[in-house]
């Protein structure tokens, strides 16, 4: 059942690569800020700019404005995909190992993140909760 499910995931990862925003997809690069706000809550947003790509990771940072204390949070991380590969019949078992981590959150906003290549990589949102806005990337502070 297992290389049923890493082919599915395979393959929907395929499909979001040629998706548009309104189905919660979206390529980033360096040059944009994302910014990402609760539809139900327009004031809760979170910031991102991707600083570097390289093969399976990506560094980034962000800035969440907490609607709670009425203030901007800042921050650094990285993302990668660290997958253990074992072949079962004439198909792959793919697992996830310690390291990997696709999860970007903050607050009630979360993201999926996926490689892409040395330019660019995914993001994957829920368009019906969250609206995508991007800026050029020389405004990341000035969201401040």
């Amino acid at each position: 059942m297992k290389p049923v499910i890493a082919l599915f995931i395979l393959t929907l990862s395929l499909a979001f690569a040629f998706g548009e925003e309104e189905k919660g997809v979206y390529k980033v690069t360096t040059k944009e800020v994302i910014l990402f706000s609760a539809k139900d809550k327009p004031e809760e947003r979170l910031a991102l700019l991707f600083t570097s790509f390289s093969g399976a990771a990506a560094t980034y940072k962000w800035m969440y404005f907490n609607p709670l204390t009425s203030d901007w949070v800042t921050g650094s991380s990285r993302l990668q995909e660290i997958y253990d590969k074992v072949p079962v019949g004439q198909g792959l078992n793919v697992t996830a190992v310690p390291g990997h981590n696709t999860t970007i959150q903050a607050g009630r906003i979360s993201i999926q993140w996926s490689r892409g290549n040395k330019d660019s990589a995914w993001i994957y949102y829920r368009p019906e909760h969250f609206a995508l806005e991007t800026l050029p990337a020389n405004q990341f502070y000035k969201l401040q």
